[in-house]
């Protein structure tokens, strides 16, 4: 056995201010409308709610009114609601659905990937576009978004955060991604 540190296995990755704010608004939209499930789905109908991230999609070539209107119909049509039975078991709130943790975890992955600690809302928006096992990806790319274009995003220097934050001390609020 060698007397050497031990590798450092997990790396801390933060996460940026507009990010967790998407992520709280698609469980609340998700509890809300007693869904058993919050979804990728969920969190893109948060994200497109930004401004910054509205125009960010626009800008890849996204109908953002399409989109909406697309994510509204299935979330009000396909998602599993949770009946008056049910409720005391989901009291809490809903429960991630496998593709959410699949599509963050590939979002998480990566940012670690890319020597990043900072995940924001465009390590997410890209993992949508790439997982094709959740509507995200279909939805964006039948409105107009190509592959091509969300494959350019990582190596674009994209400040959601710093668009949105007023004036802050928080490094991870005010940080610029690039790569």
């Amino acid at each position: 056995m060698s007397n050497k540190e031990p590798k450092e296995i997990a790396k801390q990755v933060k996460v940026t201010p507009v990010l967790t704010k998407i992520l709280t608004k698609a469980f609340l939209v998700a509890k809300e409308s007693n869904h058993q499930f919050v979804t990728p789905e969920h969190v893109l109908c948060s994200a497109i709610e930004e401004k910054e991230v509205e125009k960010l999609l626009v800008d890849c070539g996204v109908d953002t009114s399409s989109l909406k209107d697309d994510l509204t119909n299935y979330i009000a049509t396909k998602m599993p609601v949770i009946s008056a039975q049910g409720m005391t078991y989901f009291s809490k709130g809903p429960v991630e659905s496998a593709g959410f943790q699949l599509l963050m975890n590939k979002a998480v992955f990566k940012t670690i990937s890319a020597d990043n600690d900072i995940l924001d809302i465009t390590d997410v928006l890209v993992s949508m576009i790439e997982e094709e096992q959740n509507y995200c990806s279909f939805f964006l790319k039948s409105n107009g978004s190509g592959e091509p274009v969300w494959a350019e995003i990582p190596d674009n220097t994209i400040s959601i955060d710093t668009a949105l934050s007023t004036t802050s001390t928080n490094p991870v609020q005010n940080a610029v991604i690039t790569n």
